[in-house]
């Protein structure tokens, strides 16, 4: 099964070619905002995993992917297929939307991108930038040395890194977890704003929030939104699930790495929580399954649409987690596991007895 967490805001790709998808992007963000009043956050208890620690490496497709020889493409393309197996396939007919595998197209196709001259110049920002990735290897393993911890049976990820033209910050199937590189270069990374990507965003997109957001998007197709979820609520209470493992996955990370948020804003939130979750209940929003309603307090934006310009965006996630750290602060018997399966979003609501 192919799965993929995007990361773009309404990205149009300046680079009209075969080889780019074919249309535009939401990056429907994990992060979510700020840490919570101390009085809600519950301390986790950060288990014993030293000698259980995890070993984990990162394969760089997209270094294999540039390395290969235009001179003899088909042979290029048949080590790539041995190698990475169905991701390859995945990469080059579902991430850059080239012709299918089986067709005479796809080598010339194939070819183009791996030859096309911004395409190239990308790749060797990418390997300027990381010319290793052992910093990402070794917060990513441990990461997932806590969810063995708590899942036990779970198995871990083949993990790749990639250049998807812009187009994927995470992409997972069954048995990979791919990393768009090309989403991490910097806020100064040239080529960002030809993609109309806005100032708010970019200052995210940079080495600092990489593990942190591919847990993320990793999490988010691990744990799939349920489909009786289309209130407000119901949203802001998934949302706050996924930051909660992130909390148990990254118990010694700073929130501010894990939410993607400024100081600024994160102040903000915690000043001003009251006043939105009283606007919340006043206006009677948390039941409303009004989609212009919920896009306004869940989805990426520079602010939250009806606050002050002060507030941060996705507003509605941030307050989504703090209920959900309230409700296993009254519940400490509650498991993760148990957590993450819970999909009663007004039971959540009321047991955990947030009230701001």
């Amino acid at each position: 099964m192919f799965k993929q967490y995007l990361l773009a805001c309404l990205i149009h790709s300046t680079f009209a070619n075969i080889f780019f998808l074919k249309k535009l992007f939401l990056f429907v963000s994990i992060s979510s905002l700020l840490f919570s009043c101390n009085s809600d956050k519950p301390k986790l208890s950060i288990p014993e995993v030293e000698e259980k620690k995890i070993s984990l490496k990162i394969e760089r497709f997209e270094q294999d992917v540039f390395n290969t020889d235009p001179n003899n493409i088909s042979g290029g393309i048949a080590l790539l297929r041995k190698k990475y197996g169905s991701f390859f396939n995945d990469f080059a007919v579902n991430i850059l939307s080239l012709a299918s595998a089986d067709t005479i197209e796809f080598n010339q196709t194939f070819l183009s991108f791996t030859q096309d001259r911004d395409m190239k110049d990308v790749n060797k920002l990418i390997l300027k930038k990381y010319p290793d990735l052992a910093d990402l290897e070794s917060d990513l393993a441990g990461a997932f040395t806590y969810y063995k911890h708590y899942y036990p049976d779970s198995l871990i990820p083949r993990v790749v890194s990639m250049n998807s033209g812009f187009n994927f910050a995470v992409v997972t199937t069954d048995t990979f977890l791919a990393i768009g590189l090309e989403m991490y270069l910097g806020d100064s990374c040239q080529y960002y704003p030809l993609l109309g990507l806005p100032k708010y965003k970019t200052k995210t997109m940079t080495k600092e929030f990489l593990a942190t957001d591919v847990i993320k998007g990793w999490a988010s197709t691990v744990f799939e939104e349920p489909a009786n979820s289309s209130s407000l609520l119901s949203k802001m209470i998934y949302q706050g699930k996924l930051l909660y493992f992130l909390d148990a996955l990254y118990p010694e990370t700073e929130d501010a790495i894990k939410i993607n948020y400024s100081p600024e804003q994160m102040k903000w939130c915690e000043e001003n929580q009251s006043k939105v979750w009283k606007m919340l209940v006043n206006k009677k929003l948390l039941f409303s399954t009004q989609k212009e309603e919920i896009v306004k307090l869940v989805n990426e934006a520079p602010f939250t649409a009806g606050l002050p310009r002060e507030s941060p965006g996705r507003i509605g996630q941030w307050l989504g987690w703090q209920i959900i750290r309230a409700y296993m602060k009254n519940h400490p018997d509650v498991t993760l596991q148990q957590l993450m399966k819970e999909n009663d979003f007004e039971k959540i609501l009321r047991e955990s007895k947030y009230k701001p």
